[in-house]
């Protein structure tokens, strides 16, 4: 969708605005002005272009730690610091010179820690919209990648348990991956014996473990959702293990590389199923099922009876008299013990059994 005339003549006059700022021309005195300053940053088209507008002049970053610091509310901090905090987390920041540009401006932001202070004391307080905690987890993410004599004072206020807890415990899942990540990366700390940092193994989603053998063998609701590459190594990686470690390396790979070829597949249908990736589903999608009844028999122990409120594709067409046979004929259809995925609202409930049942399936 092409841009209005109004929005190209506001773009217009935040992009002069934020040049003048950034030469020096104009100073932010105010807070209406820190807040215009924030709002043209956010209006660049590309992040990695303003970035390196901010810090390569004299009054770029100097002027983002003013604007920063001039309001510390709970309004500043739900709206303009969670829009520049966002656009910060655009994924060619921190793909340039290895996340450098992007560290030294969260630097800026957080000391002296004016507002980070304030930012800390907003998220204990939970008056923090839901976009404000998710910048705070991510900001906080970044603050403890960073080279431990940096990071020191923000990895002891990552272990605090009320803020792991408040994280992990998130309705949001964007949140609670942040939240793992976390969690994972001071457990690396304490793990010298891991080589990859902080692009290793754990904290990506809640199945996902440093130690290979904590990792459940049937996913989880929220392994399945997560948009993280897996954690695989490469072939030199594992030659260049130390050879006290190179059978421990080995084991570790293989585990996750033959669990990566029974989950792959099933990761990007569920992706395409939940509008999470584009593409055409391989598998079967049910819609509109309702609970009935709960089934006992020599089958399983027990069992969900669900009904679908419309018929099936297959059957469409086919007269009530030959649905059985059709579907004894065509029995992949509904295939005896082959894993489903309940979804509900959206969101991954279960993986149960198919227990097919020829007489009820044909029922209308």
């Amino acid at each position: 969708m092409s841009a209005s005339p109004a929005d190209i003549v506001r773009q217009g006059r935040l992009t002069r605005f934020l040049e003048n700022v950034l030469s020096g021309e104009k100073t932010l005195g105010t807070a209406k002005e820190s807040e215009r300053f924030i709002e043209a940053i956010c209006a660049q088209p590309d992040p990695a272009a303003c970035v390196t507008k901010l810090i390569s002049g004299p009054n770029g970053l100097p002027s983002a730690q003013a604007c920063m610091r001039i309001k510390t509310d709970q309004a500043f901090l739900n709206g303009s610091a969670t829009s520049l905090l966002r656009y910060l987390q655009a994924p060619t920041l921190k793909a340039i010179c290895e996340g450098d540009l992007l560290h030294q401006v969260i630097l800026c932001v957080v000391e002296p820690p004016i507002f980070w202070n304030a930012f800390v004391l907003a998220y204990r307080e939970s008056t923090l919209n839901l976009q404000a905690q998710q910048c705070f987890g991510w900001l906080l993410l970044e603050l403890i990648s960073l080279p431990t004599d940096q990071a020191t004072q923000y990895r002891a206020l990552a272990q605090d348990s009320t803020i792991q807890t408040c994280l992990l415990n998130s309705s949001e899942a964007e949140i609670k991956t942040i939240g793992q990540r976390i969690k994972d990366i001071l457990s690396n700390i304490t793990s010298p014996s891991t080589l990859h940092g902080s692009n290793g193994p754990g904290g990506r989603h809640d199945n996902d473990n440093i130690d290979f053998r904590q990792i459940s063998i049937l996913p989880t609701a929220d392994e399945l959702t997560s948009q993280k590459k897996p954690f695989l190594m490469k072939a030199e990686e594992i030659e260049e293990a130390e050879e006290d470690t190179r059978l421990a390396t080995h084991l570790d790979n293989q585990f996750r590389l033959l669990r990566e070829d029974m989950m792959g597949e099933m990761r990007e249908e569920l992706h395409i199923a939940l509008g999470l990736k584009k593409g055409k589903h391989r598998g079967m999608v049910i819609n509109g099922l309702q609970v009935t009844g709960i089934t006992c028999d020599e089958r399983g122990p027990w069992g969900l009876k669900l009904q679908c409120l419309y018929d099936f594709p297959q059957l469409a067409r086919i007269k009530d008299d030959k649905r059985k046979k059709f579907l004894m004929d065509h029995n992949k259809i509904f295939k005896h013990l082959s894993l489903a995925c309940l979804i509900i609202d959206g969101e991954i409930v279960a993986f149960p059994t198919v227990n097919r049942d020829e007489d009820l399936l044909s029922s209308m």
